[in-house]
């Protein structure tokens, strides 16, 4: 996005084009094809007023239209009795099992401990649930945190670290095969993203 981190995290705003929700929430009033909130930003920014996106997922269920939400927040269990009213998947980022290194990578964002709790209430409530499981960082935490999410998690995205070296090299080819292991072990829907499937 061409912004410091500084940059990012402190304009934290509501989209001017917010009139426009309705008209184009009618428009796909019925669609099968999920609106997704958000990859480049939070639905539920840390520290801010998050009530903008209750109202997006009202006028959203007002029109039938699908949902799938990813967020690194806690705050999301406010939302979660219209997501279990809804066509909604629920789904959280997970990076790290131990939460010294969550915090360090992640400063502003929930801690795996809570992340989880908060899959596993969605789950309990109905609602669908997933795990972006990207970027991955250092193997063996990319793997444990999966395993402790897999009572609580229907399906996973999985996909490599870019951009940057992993504090520890992974052999990206075995990685891919343990983690596909894992998926087909447990019975659960995944996606291995195109960067990370295409390494031979």
């Amino acid at each position: 996005m061409h912004k410091t981190r500084e940059g990012f995290r402190n304009n934290v705003t509501v989209r001017k084009n917010m009139h426009m929700l309705e008209g184009d929430l009618k428009n796909l009033s019925g669609s099968n094809d999920p609106v997704f909130l958000c990859f480049g930003c939070d639905p539920y920014p840390t520290g801010y007023d998050s009530t903008p996106t209750r109202t997006v997922l009202e006028q959203m269920k007002k029109y039938d239209v699908p949902v799938r939400i990813l967020t690194k927040s806690i705050d999301c269990i406010r939302d979660f009795d219209l997501l279990a009213k809804m066509r909604s998947e629920f789904g959280m980022t997970l990076t790290f099992r131990d939460e010294t290194l969550s915090k360090e990578w992640e400063p502003n964002a929930a801690s795996p401990t809570q992340r989880i709790d908060r899959l596993s209430i969605a789950k309990s409530r109905g609602i669908k649930t997933w795990a972006s499981i990207e970027p991955v960082i250092i193997r063996s935490e990319t793997i444990a945190i999966v395993r402790a999410s897999l009572p609580f998690v229907d399906s996973y995205k999985i996909g490599k670290l870019n951009h940057a070296n992993p504090p520890e090299k992974i052999d990206w080819v075995s990685f891919r095969e343990e983690i596909i292991e894992i998926m087909k072990e447990n019975n659960k829907n995944y996606y291995i993203k195109k960067d990370l499937a295409e390494i031979i």
